[in-house]
């Protein structure tokens, strides 16, 4: 085991190190020259004898040197010295070479910061293998992976038994006035489990009731990201229950909801998105995600969500050919386009 002592001689006290070493070399050679010289020879043949059986002094001094614990650091710090040497003959060539490095380093981190973040990240949600998204499909024409019809989706998710929860997305903007300067803000109108969907709990106050979107009940609330609780109301506890008007309508703030992507920082604010029994079929508006059941497949879901297409085909005349797609979570980070040129760029850094 290295003692600290030893390492402070061996990195820190060179000059002795070196000295021993010359003392050691010189009282090796003089023992050596003196049995030679005891066996009958000369002293200037038996000091010959001595330095050749040795193999030279600078030699052996450097043989050393490399099995000394420290080496490494000795011929790093040449290297440096060196290196500082020819920055000072060519500082130009040097500040070329320098900047050059630099923009190299800075490219390579950059890339890797996206695709740690687009590919490797964890995304901020409970246990997110077993989250997916629905899409609707249309037999026939170039709708092959489009957003869902709201209706759908409430049809869908009560017919439904592979999953947990299901929950919608429908992004939009709105006004924010009355309350200081008015803002255009980015909003998303969310069914009401759609933050239980996805495993988030909000970090200040609650979360929306489960009777949030359905018409009758309290539905004047509003969830703030954590960027805009953070510009709006820096970031105090003060901002729930406050009143919001918002497109000329008052809603209360109950909840923050944590940063996060994909979805927890998509919108300044999330409005309940209330069932309306009169909203049409044409429309493909809303973003679906649900959770699957434990132990249930992709393979047992896509099953049944084939056989409710079937049914509202053949029930509705606008749901005509319709289908139902389900993919993983994992497909959030980005398309299979963008994956690859992520890896093709990473592979040439």
């Amino acid at each position: 085991m290295l003692s600290l002592p030893f390492l402070w001689r061996t990195l820190f006290r060179r000059r002795e190190f070196e000295r021993n070493l010359d003392e050691e070399l010189a009282a090796y050679a003089d023992l050596l020259t003196e049995e030679k010289v005891a066996r009958g020879m000369s002293s200037e043949a038996a000091r010959r004898s001595a330095l050749l059986e040795i193999g030279g002094a600078e030699q052996v001094k450097e043989s050393v040197r490399d099995s000394r614990f420290g080496h490494f650091f000795d011929s790093a710090w040449k290297d440096v010295e060196q290196s500082l040497r020819a920055l000072r003959r060519s500082p130009g060539a040097s500040a070329l070479a320098i900047g050059t490095f630099g923009l190299g380093l800075g490219a390579a981190t950059l890339i890797f910061s996206v695709f740690y973040s687009v590919l490797l990240a964890p995304m901020p949600f409970f246990e997110p293998e077993r989250l997916v998204q629905l899409w609707e499909t249309r037999a026939g024409t170039e709708f092959q992976q489009a957003s869902f019809n709201r209706m759908n989706f409430w049809d869908v998710r009560t017919q439904s038994r592979s999953f947990r929860n299901m929950a919608a997305f429908i992004g939009g903007d709105i006004n924010l006035t009355g309350s200081g300067d008015p803002q255009h803000l980015s909003a998303a109108r969310v069914s009401a489990d759609f933050f239980r969907t996805l495993g988030v709990t909000p970090i200040r106050g609650h979360d929306f009731d489960r009777s949030a979107d359905q018409p009758g009940h309290n539905n004047a609330v509003v969830l703030l990201s954590a960027k805009f609780w953070r510009t709006r109301f820096q970031s105090s506890s003060a901002a729930l229950g406050k009143m919001l008007r918002l497109d000329g309508s008052s809603y209360v703030v109950i909840g923050i909801v944590p940063e996060g992507e994909p979805w927890l920082n998509a919108a300044d604010v999330f409005l309940p998105l209330v069932y309306d029994a009169k909203s049409d079929r044409h429309g493909f508006e809303a973003a679906v995600v649900a959770r699957l059941n434990p132990g249930t497949t992709l393979a047992v879901a896509q099953a049944e969500l084939s056989r409710i297409a079937r049914g509202l085909s053949q029930t509705w005349r606008e749901d005509t050919g319709m289908g139902i797609l389900v993919s993983p979570s994992a497909a959030w980070g980005a398309r299979p386009a963008v994956r690859r040129g992520l890896w093709v760029l990473l592979g040439a850094v």
